[in-house]
C-alpha cells in the first residue's frame, strides 16, 4: 500500500516537459546516435540508458514522454523490488510509512519522470539488494561450482553490472555487496560475483582500453575544477581538503535536506532556496540516526550499509562543484531504511529500554514517522504547484531556441552553454564556448568554428558570468541583435539575446 501511495503520486506529479539540466538532453542524444550505429555513444557515459531509450525515439521522434514513461516504469520497479528489502528490516505500519517516505523524498520524485539515468541506476540497485537479502537467506555454497550454480548469483551479478552499465557508480555498489557476502563468509558467492562480473564486464572492458585518453571522468575528478580548467590539477592536500568540504557540505546540508525538505528546496526553487540548510538541531539528529544505522549495518554485515557507505565514499571523492542531491537519488531510500534502523537500535540500548517503557517508545516512533509523512505531503504539494511553468530564465531560454529552430537555416551553428539543447530542441548544430577570459581568443574560436548565431542566456552558470559576458561586452562590432527573449529589456533582467555573428566585424548595432 505505501508503495502504492508513492507510485499514484508519481503520476500526479508528472511533468511532461524536457528537464533543464543538459544531461537528460545528451541522454536523448545519445539514444539518437545508437539509431545512427554509433553502438556506444558516448565516452563518458555508459550506454545502457541509451539503447533503452533508443526504440522509442525511432518510434516517437523527439518527443519527451515516452522516454520519460519509461523512467516512471523503473521508479514502479524499484518501489515493487524496495518493498521486500525494507520489510525484511523494518515491518510494520512504521517501516511502510518510511517506504513511501523515501520513494516520495524530493530528489527520489522529482527524478521519477527526468530523462536521466537516476532512477534506472535506483532499480538496478533495488535488485541488486534485494538478490543479495535471497543470498544471505540461503547456507553458504559449498564449492565455487555450485555458487556459479546458483541461479540467485547470476541475478545478482546481472543487477549488478546492468547498474554499471547504466551509471559507473554502479562499481560502489558491487564492492559494497562483495564485502557483506565476503564479512559474512561466503567466499566462494565473492569468488563466483566477481567472475561473473568480470566475463560481463569485457565489452566494457575492451571499450576503456581502446578508447584514447582514457575516461573523461578520470580526467575530470584529477581536475580541482572541472568546468574551470585554468585551476589546474588536484595534489595529495586538495584531495584532502575536497573530501572535507564534501563531508561538511553532504552531511551538514544536502543529506539532511534530501531526506527532509524544510525549508523545502528543488532543481526548480529560486537560487536563494537553494542555499539554505536544515535547522543544525534537526540535521544532527537525523544524521546521528543515520550513523547508527550504519554502523549497526556494517556490524551486522547487512548489504545495504554496507552499499551505502561504498556510494557516499565514492560521492565524497568527486569535485565540490558536482555537490548536489542528484548524487543522492538513489542512496536517499536507503537512508531512510538506514535512520529507521537507528532509531530502533536507540531504543534498544539498555538503558533507553529501561528508562522508557514500551507505550512511549511507540509513541513517540509514531510522533517522528508522522512528522517525516506530512513533511512529504508538504513538499508534494509545494512540488505540483513550483513546476506549473518553467522558471523565467529557462522559459525564455527554450524560446529563444524554439525561435532558433523556426528562423534559422538548418545548417547553421549556434555556440551555446547548453548545446545539447541547441541540437534536441533546435535541432541545429552547436558548439560550447571555450573556458578563456581573453576575448581574443574567443573572437577567433567563433571563426575557427564557423559560428553563425551565440545564444546569451541568463542562466545561473558561472561560467556565463566568467567567459561568455566578458567576450560579448568586448565584441560589439562582431554582433547583431537577432532576437530577445523575456522581461523588461531596460533591466536586462532575465533576458535571453540572440546574436548573429559577423566574422569581419563593422557592425553599427552592437549588443
Amino acid at each position: 500500500m505505501a508503495a502504492g501511495a508513492a507510485v499514484l503520486v508519481a503520476l500526479v506529479t508528472f511533468d511532461p516537459r524536457l528537464y533543464v539540466n543538459g544531461d537528460n538532453a545528451e541522454y536523448l542524444r545519445m539514444g539518437q546516435r545508437v539509431l545512427e550505429g554509433d553502438l556506444w555513444p558516448s565516452p563518458k557515459f555508459p550506454p545502457l540508458f541509451p539503447y533503452l531509450l533508443a526504440p522509442l525515439i525511432a518510434a516517437f521522434g523527439k518527443s519527451v514522454i515516452p522516454p520519460k514513461v519509461l523512467v516512471l516504469c523503473a521508479y514502479i520497479g524499484a518501489a515493487i523490488l524496495l518493498t521486500p528489502v525494507f520489510r525484511r528490516r523494518l515491518g510494520g505500519p512504521s517501516g511502510a510509512a518510511l517506504l513511501f517516505c523515501a520513494l516520495t523524498a524530493m530528489p527520489v520524485l522529482e527524478f521519477s519522470h527526468y530523462v536521466m539515468s537516476e532512477v534506472p541506476f535506483l532499480l538496478t540497485l533495488a535488485a541488486t539488494l534485494l538478490f543479495a537479502d535471497r543470498i544471505t537467506d540461503q547456507e553458504p555454497a559449498a564449492s565455487l561450482r555450485a555458487a556459479l550454480r546458483d541461479p540467485t548469483a547470476w541475478l545478482l551479478a546481472v543487477s549488478l553490472a546492468a547498474g554499471f552499465y547504466i551509471r559507473t557508480a554502479g562499481v560502489a555498489v558491487g564492492a559494497g555487496v562483495a564485502m557483506a557476502l565476503l564479512l559474512g563468509r561466503r567466499r566462494h558467492e565473492v569468488v563466483a560475483l566477481v567472475v561473473l562480473l568480470l566475463v560481463l564486464g569485457i565489452p566494457w572492458i575492451a571499450h576503456s582500453v581502446t578508447t584514447p585518453g582514457g575516461n573523461p571522468y578520470v580526467r575530470q575528478f584529477l581536475l580541482v575544477n572541472p568546468y574551470l580548467p585554468e585551476f589546474g590539477t588536484m595534489d595529495a592536500t586538495g584531495l584532502f581538503l575536497r573530501v572535507r568540504y564534501n563531508v561538511m557540505e553532504y552531511f551538514g546540508g544536502i543529506l539532511p535536506l534530501s531526506m527532509l525538505p524544510i525549508p523545502y528546496r528543488s532543481t526548480y526553487s529560486p537560487n536563494e532556496l537553494q542555499l539554505t540548510r536544515l535547522p543544525w538541531p534537526i540535521a544532527a539528529l537525523l544524521m546521528l540516526l543515520l550513523l547508527v544505522g550504519v554502523i549497526r549495518g556494517l556490524r551486522n554485515r547487512d548489504s545495504v550499509a554496507w552499499v551505502f557507505g561504498s556510494s557516499l565514499a565514492l560521492i565524497l571523492l568527486w569535485p565540490p562543484v558536482w555537490a548536489g542531491s542528484r548524487f543522492l537519488v538513489p542512496l536517499v531510500p536507503l537512508c531512510f531504511l538506514l535512520v529507521g534502523q537507528g532509531c530502533v537500535a536507540l531504543t534498544r540500548l539498555p538503558g533507553v529500554e529501561r528508562s522508557l517503557r514500551a507505550p512511549v517508545r511507540k509513541a513517540v516512533g509514531t510522533a517522528l514517522v508522522s512528522f517525516l509523512v506530512l513533511v512529504s505531503f508538504v513538499s508534494i504539494a509545494k512540488y505540483e504547484r513550483e513546476t506549473a511553468a518553467y522558471p523565467v530564465p529557462w522559459k525564455n531560454y527554450f524560446d529563444a531556441l524554439a525561435w532558433i529552430r523556426q528562423n534559422t537555416p538548418s545548417d547553421a551553428l549556434v555556440i551555446d552553454r547548453k548545446g545539447v539543447f541547441v541540437e534536441w530542441v533546435a535541432d541545429r548544430h552547436a558548439r560550447g564556448f571555450p573556458r578563456n577570459t581573453d576575448p581574443e581568443v574567443m573572437l577567433a574560436f567563433f571563426r575557427d568554428a564557423g559560428a553563425d548565431y551565440i545564444v546569451y542566456p541568463s542562466l545561473p552558470y558561472d561560467d556565463i558570468q566568467r567567459y561568455l559576458v566578458p567576450a560579448v561586452a568586448a565584441l560589439p562590432q562582431y554582433l547583431s541583435v537577432e532576437a530577445v527573449f523575456g522581461g523588461d529589456p531596460a533591466t536586462g533582467e532575465f533576458l535571453t539575446f540572440v546574436f548573429r555573428f559577423h566574422p569581419e566585424g563593422g557592425q553599427n548595432q552592437g549588443p
